[in-house]
């Protein structure tokens, strides 16, 4: 099946510091002048800051940053092309928020795509059904009208990849699905360090233009 109009919903970077951190005196205006500092002065962050939680937002980039004890996220909910989507600022600005914050080490990173694409499927469900489930194997325990797949497994350079595919409802409709399929794969390191800022932009691009190609394997 071709694979069309696929568009990225989000993007985002998790990271996951050895020890927890105090949100609320992380410094919010360093990493405010950095987002500026890329993304140009048309950029307006607004900073929210609690003991417990710090939240930055830029409404104009669509930059989202979430600090918590346990973790800190780096989110771009910009909705582009699958192809055009421009990942160098943004995989600049992480690795920048990792600098700023200076962690002692870090427990692990992750890298998240979450994208949809469109089938020439009228029911998305079934379409995932018959490419992937036996419906016999369902036996008697009822009729099985669609379902969602998860692949679990280690690239060519030995980053675990959890990759969800599953329909894509019709909004306020949950029970109602589409030809659309909604795409979230989330790529896990193991790793006391971010690798330096050419090596990270190297391997989440690959990661990025490699899903389209794992796609194609197995729709």
């Amino acid at each position: 099946m071709k694979i069309t109009n696929h568009e990225t919903l989000l993007t985002n970077f998790v990271l996951v510091p050895e020890k927890p951190v105090e949100p609320g005196t992380l410094n919010a205006d360093k990493i405010k002048s950095k987002i500026i500092e890329i993304f140009g002065d048309s950029s307006k962050p607004i900073t929210t800051q609690f003991p417990e939680l710090m939240l930055i937002f830029d409404s104009t980039n669509q930059i989202n940053i979430t600090a918590e004890r346990e973790k800190i996220i780096i989110s771009d909910n910009k909705v582009t092309g699958y192809a055009s989507r421009d990942l160098a600022k943004f995989t600049q600005l992480a690795r920048a928020v990792y600098e700023i914050l200076s962690f002692d080490k870090l427990k692990a990173y992750g890298f998240n795509i979450i994208s949809t694409f469109e089938t020439d499927a009228e029911d998305s469900s079934q379409f995932l059904r018959d490419k992937f489930i036996q419906k016999e194997a369902f036996g008697d325990a009822g009729e099985l009208i669609g379902s969602a797949v998860r692949f679990i497994y280690k690239t060519k350079d030995g980053i675990r990849n959890d990759l969800r595919i599953e329909p894509k409802f019709a909004d306020g409709a949950s029970v109602i699905p589409q030809g659309n399929i909604q795409v979230s794969q989330n790529s896990n390191f193991i790793d006391s360090a971010l690798p330096t800022l050419t090596d990270f932009k190297e391997k989440t691009t690959n990661l990025y233009n490699d899903l389209p190609v794992v796609l194609g394997k197995l729709i």
